[in-house]
Parts: structure tokens; C-alpha cells; sequence
């Protein structure tokens, strides 16, 4: 078995190739671990051109043994080419070096070594995708490594990477050649990085802990206040903290470097500016880069992925305002509701980015669910699978330990969730002749006309006191079609609500008489519900009487008066504002 742990690459920016066009020029020293004898390698040239005299050593470069002649024998699939080594190479580690190859620079995509013209100058950068890697790679069962990278470029500009620079140096008169530290065990993706001139200056955070942030302007464009690129710098810090203290005791990004223009949105290490500073989009550019440094999940089906991703986001999202302050979190809530109504008033769901799938409040679900346990498990997971590749189906098994109940997995239920293209429904109406009794009635079905499980959710809420009290019901996960339970306590001075703070992913329903009770209770304590409930509320009731308009048209005044007094009227209701009547389309 072969293991590669360390690539050391030196690139030059040049143009000598038979085009005029720019090149990179690099040399390259791959460390190899081997566990059990072979007499051969492989090595992938890439994006690499001219692979000039590779050289194999055992041990380290330095230690001054013998060179392991290489003969090139044949090209196989994937495009690796086998190297027969002299004589058989017994388990320990070697150095493979590569002294010299070229790699062009591409100019009209991000792929690869890269150009692009800023304003007066361009600047380079390096992105890997796929197999556009340009530099020699050997065929290895490691997809993580490190690295250490030297560049040299010219003496007007700033070389930066995702880790921080060791050293400078002169590199003859008109070039510098900087020294960049060690990488902790990255994938091959998340390596990069970017040659700007000269035209870019730099503001770094004030922290004296890991990570550095830099945060990166082009004077040209316009000035800058350092004060504010220090308080930008200094947000990020705290962010990355906070959402890397979630998954693991250890930060795992030495270094972050910010944008100010939008051209480097998608390289690993390097963040565009969040415009008007929003906590929102910076948390998930975060978790765009941090969970990959732990973990690398993969899978076969890109929806799979997709799901876990945003669900990691909106967890996390929702869990950095909730502990920041209740009037954020609060706000923050408003906000989402009041997406979900934008969400709803459209047809073409793809003329608004905000709709992001029903079901991706499933780890809020789950948080839910397993109270102070749940992040002392996700911290467990990611310590039992840190740096490896990881199916998303494994860390579901994980979250359902302890969740599973008689006839029904957590598992089994997320394969369900991951599915979805709608919002779920849940119904709740009284039972005839039983005030006391609630009949929950369960109308979503998968593919397989299966009924989707529904966690139950529900709160009471007293007006007077405003205390709130979750309701243990004797079923929480709806698996049938329908089911009744009760008697749920009624008190004339509260109400009982489903799903209060929003935190399982599905809209409720309730029956008239409901409806009734509920605004009677916020027409009597127009202050025991917040206005994000308030909101969720509203929302909810026009999106239902849109749908069964004739048996809800008794209510539309009560619910006026709840409109009213709202901050923002939910886009859903805007109808029944004006008396007008709208259809909603489910996607």
C-alpha cells in the first residue's frame, strides 16, 4: 500500500511557453509511505507538462542515499503512468522529486493555475477541480495530505495561501520568493492559492488566536477604513470560532483571507466580502470550507449531499443567533418567516434564492429532540471520522442512536425527509363531542404512497404569565394517516399551538373552531406571542385560507386585526389585505 503525506511545490509565474502564453514553472517533492513491498509507482502528470528528470530516494531528500532508478513502462487507465523501479522497494519512506514541469495558465475559466485581470494588473490564482490539478500527483490511498508551498513572484506583489507565510526572502532583483507553512491534512481541493499585485492592500484581525484573519482591498477601487476592516476581520474570527467550537476542541484553519470584491467566491481558505456584513451568508461560507476540513462527505447521489450540507447550515445558522441575544434571534426568526411567505406567493420557485428545500430543518428537528446531548454527539462524530470520506447515511445511523422508537428509525424517517419537494402539512381539528381531545391528521406520502412521519411539537402558552409548557404527548413521531390524543389540558386564558418555534420543518393547519380560539387568545394577550410566532402564525392561517378560502372567510377579520399590528405583512397575506384572492401553487 502506498500513502502520500507531504507535497512540497515551488511554482514561478512566467511566460516562455511556445505560445507566448503565461506558465507556471514548478518543482515538486512528493513524501511516500509504503507498507508492504512493490516494485513499481504510479504517477498522474495532470494538467503538467514537460515532467523533467523525476528522481526516487529512500528516506528523507536530504539524508544523502542512493537514488532508485525509475523506467517509464506504459500509460493506464485514468491516465497514471507506471514506473518499474530498479529493485524492490521495501516497506518504509521515500522522496519522490520532480525537477522541473510547466503547467499554462488559464484565462477564461477558474480551473487550474488561473489569470484574471483585476483593474490595471492580473493577478493569479490556483483552484483545483476534478482532475484539473496542475502539478504530478502519485496514485495513493490517502485523499488528504499537506502541504508546503514556496512562491516566487514579482517583488509588486502579495503571494497568499491557505496557510500562513514562514518567510520572505529576495529572489534575485526583481523577484521575492515567500515561504509558506505547513498545511494540516488537507484534500487536494482545498488547496490554493492567489499571486495579486500590487494595487491590493491588507487589513489583519487583532487577535492574538488561531485563526489570522487578512482581510484584502483594492485601494484602486476605492478607500477603505482600516477601523472597519479590523472590526470585519475581527467578526469572521469570532464566527469561525463559534461554529468550529460545535464540531471540534481544534481549529483546523490557520488562516482565512476576505474579499472585498466579489472575484474569489469559491476557493477554500478565502471568503468574499459578506455584503452589508450579514451573520447569515458569512456562517455558511464558513461551513462551506470548515466541514470539509473535518470531514469529507461523499456520496454517489448529489442530493444526498445537497441535503446534509444545507441542513448543516441551517442548524448552524439557527444556533449561532439563538445564543447570541433573544432580540436577535428573534429578529432572525422574523426574517425566515417572512422568506417562507415570499417562498409561497411565487410560482417559478426559481425566481427568488430563497427557497432552500422543505425538510432542511431536520438537524433543528433532531436538536430538538435530544436536548444538551445533541452537540456532545456531533462532537463525537466528528472526532471518530475526522479526515476521512464519510457517507451521509453514516452520520444519520449515528444520529439515530437512542432516537428510534417502536415502529419507526430516525434513519428510515430521514430517507423520507431528504425526498421532499413540498412543504409537509399537519392538520389538527377538534374531536366531536370531546373539547379536550385533538385529532392529528397526516396527509403526506413519499413516492411509495407511504405516509412521511411528522415529530409532534406542542406548546401551551398561558397569557396572563406568559409561562409556555411543552406538552408531552403520548405519541411524538405521526406515522399513520391520522391519530387523536388527548385530553390536552384547556385553559380559557391560553392556547395551545403546533410547531410554535418553527423548529420541525412542516406548516400547521388548524380547524375553524381553532382558528377561533387562537385569535380570541391574541385579540385577549396581544403580548404573550412574540412577533416572529405572530408572523408564523399569520403566515400559516392565509396560506390555508387560500387554499379552503369558503372555510375560513369567517375569520379574515379577526386575522386582519392580527395583520396589523405586525412589522411586516407576510406576502401571503397581502390578498387578504386588499380582499383579493390568490392561489397558492405547491412545488
Amino acid at each position: 500500500m502506498i500513502s502520500s503525506s507531504n507535497y512540497h511545490i515551488v511554482h514561478v509565474p512566467l511566460i516562455q511557453s511556445e505560445l507566448n502564453e503565461p506558465v507556471f514553472l514548478g518543482t515538486l517533492q512528493i513524501e511516500i509511505g509504503i507498507s508492504q513491498s512493490i516494485n513499481k509507482l504510479c504517477v498522474k502528470e495532470n494538467q503538467a507538462k514537460d515532467v523533467y528528470n523525476m528522481v526516487l530516494v529512500p528516506g528523507k531528500l536530504d539524508a544523502g542515499n542512493k537514488e532508485i532508478f525509475l523506467n517509464k513502462s506504459r500509460i493506464i487507465e485514468n491516465g497514471y503512468s507506471v514506473y518499474d523501479t530498479e529493485k524492490l522497494l521495501i516497506p518504509g519512506i521515500y522522496t519522490l522529486t520532480i525537477e522541473k514541469f510547466w503547467s499554462y495558465v488559464s484565462l477564461d475559466s477558474k480551473n487550474g493555475i488561473f489569470g484574471e485581470k483585476s483593474n490595471f494588473n492580473h493577478f493569479f490564482g490556483l483552484a483545483i477541480r476534478e482532475d484539473e490539478i496542475p502539478f504530478p500527483t502519485i496514485d495513493a490511498t490517502e485523499s488528504r495530505v499537506q502541504f508546503e508551498l514556496t512562491l516566487i513572484h514579482p517583488q509588486n506583489t502579495t503571494a497568499i495561501s491557505v496557510s500562513p507565510v514562514l518567510n520572505t526572502q529576495p529572489f534575485g532583483q526583481n523577484w521575492t520568493e515567500t515561504n509558506f507553512v505547513r498545511t494540516p491534512n488537507i484534500l487536494f481541493d482545498s488547496f490554493s492559492f492567489f499571486i495579486l499585485p500590487d494595487e491590493f492592500r491588507k487589513v489583519q484581525s487583532d487577535q492574538s488566536t488561531a485563526p489570522i484573519i487578512n482581510l484584502y482591498y483594492n485601494w484602486i477601487v476605492g478607500t477603505y477604513s482600516i477601523s472597519s476592516g479590523v472590526i470585519e476581520t475581527n467578526r469572521i474570527h469570532s464566527l469561525y470560532n463559534q461554529l468550529s467550537a460545535r464540531l471540534t476542541p481544534n481549529i483546523l484553519q490557520p488562516q482565512i483571507s476576505i474579499f472585498t470584491q466579489n472575484i474569489f467566491p469559491y476557493f477554500h481558505s478565502f471568503l468574499p466580502f459578506s455584503i452589508n456584513h450579514d451573520k447569515e451568508v458569512s456562517i455558511k461560507n464558513i461551513l462551506t470550507q470548515l466541514i470539509p476540513m473535518i470531514i469529507n462527505f461523499k456520496s454517489n447521489q448529489p442530493q444526498e449531499i445537497t441535503f446534509l450540507q444545507n441542513s448543516f447550515q441551517r442548524l448552524m445558522v439557527n444556533d449561532v443567533f439563538l445564543n447570541d441575544s433573544a432580540q436577535e434571534y428573534e429578529t432572525y426568526l422574523l426574517r425566515k418567516h417572512i422568506e417562507t411567505s415570499l417562498i409561497d406567493s411565487v410560482t417559478n420557485f426559481t425566481q427568488i434564492p430563497l427557497n432552500q428545500g422543505k425538510s432542511y430543518n431536520t438537524l433543528i428537528s433532531i436538536n430538538t429532540l435530544m436536548g444538551p446531548n445533541f452537540w456532545v454527539r456531533m462532537q463525537q462524530f466528528f472526532e471518530i471520522h475526522k479526515y476521512t470520506e464519510v457517507e451521509p447515511s453514516i452520520f444519520w445511523i449515528y444520529f439515530a442512536k437512542g432516537l428510534c422508537g417502536v415502529d419507526i428509525c430516525l434513519c428510515d424517517v430521514i430517507k423520507k425527509w431528504a425526498k421532499l419537494t413540498s412543504e409537509p402539512l399537519l392538520k389538527i381539528e377538534n374531536v366531536v363531542n370531546a373539547t379536550s381531545t385533538l385529532n392529528f391528521i397526516n396527509d403526506n406520502l413519499d413516492e411509495d404512497e407511504g405516509v412521511i412521519p411528522l415529530f409532534l411539537d406542542m406548546t401551551f402558552v398561558d397569557g396572563v404569565n406568559g409561562t409556555r409548557t411543552n406538552i408531552k404527548l403520548p405519541v411524538q413521531v405521526l406515522t399513520h394517516n391520522q391519530v387523536k390524543l388527548g385530553p390536552i389540558s384547556i385553559n380559557e386564558t391560553g392556547v395551545t399551538l403546533s410547531n410554535l418555534g418553527y423548529n420541525h420543518f412542516y406548516r400547521t393547519y388548524y380547524s375553524n373552531n381553532l382558528w377561533t380560539n387562537i385569535f380570541n387568545f391574541t385579540d385577549n394577550y396581544p403580548n404573550a406571542l412574540k412577533l416572529s410566532e405572530k408572523t408564523n402564525l399569520a403566515e400559516s392561517f392565509c396560506h390555508q385560507s387560500i387554499n379552503e378560502s369558503d372555510y375560513l372567510s369567517n375569520l379574515n377579520e379577526a386575522a386582519k386585526r392580527l395583520l396589523v399590528n405586525l412589522p411586516v405583512v407576510p406576502a401571503t397575506c397581502q390578498s387578504l389585505l386588499s380582499g383579493k384572492t390568490t392561489q397558492v401553487e405547491e412545488d
